[in-house]
């Protein structure tokens, strides 16, 4: 890698015979993304004076500094709030950000809600007077948006299981091998 020349020499902008371009070719200003350097590199490739990427420790977050668990927002209800603080609770620290509190929020008060319905449905029954439950159209639509944001946060079983390896799980069936020496003994 060549150094670094500090200030730019006078740069010849008349063509030259046997190039065509002139001497500006012989040179390069360090134009890129965050503008032009104040040094000129000569005519290499440029990526060769990139900064290089950093260290897996250098991005690695320290181990006294802990991330902050998302708390639950005031406008929720105090079941609602427990429940918020139970699934932070459940899974790994870094499962949420807090770009999820909204659609977290909208799972909890739809669980909340789920609930709700169900014990009115339980109280007072699928139908009323020979009509059906209103409760039964609220539950719906509260089990439907349970299984919505549960997928798209990533909390059912189904959305946390890889699809590449959803068949090769250990102690499923035996193979016919193992089959075939149970039956030798």
């Amino acid at each position: 890698m060549s150094p670094l020349v500090p200030l730019c020499p006078p740069i010849d902008l008349s063509p030259s015979p046997l190039s065509g371009v002139g001497a500006v070719k012989s040179l390069r200003f360090g134009v890129g993304n965050r503008g032009v350097l104040p040094f000129c590199y000569p005519s290499t490739n440029l990526r060769s004076y990139r900064m290089p990427r950093k260290s897996a420790a250098a991005q690695a977050t320290p181990i006294g500094e802990s991330r902050k668990s998302l708390q639950p927002p005031v406008a929720l209800s105090r079941a609602e709030a427990l429940l918020f603080r139970e699934i932070i609770a459940a899974c790994d620290p870094v499962h949420f950000t807090q770009s999820d509190l909204p659609l977290l929020s909208r799972y909890v008060e739809a669980i909340t809600l789920a609930e709700q319905a169900a014990e009115h449905l339980r109280d007072e029954g699928p139908v009323i007077q020979g009509r059906p439950s209103p409760w039964l159209t609220v539950s719906e639509k509260a089990i439907r948006a349970v299984v919505a944001l549960s997928m798209r946060l990533r909390l059912s079983p189904q959305s946390r299981l890889d699809p590449k390896t959803a068949g090769r799980k250990p102690g499923g069936r035996p193979s016919a091998y193992e089959l075939m020496d149970g039956e030798n003994r």
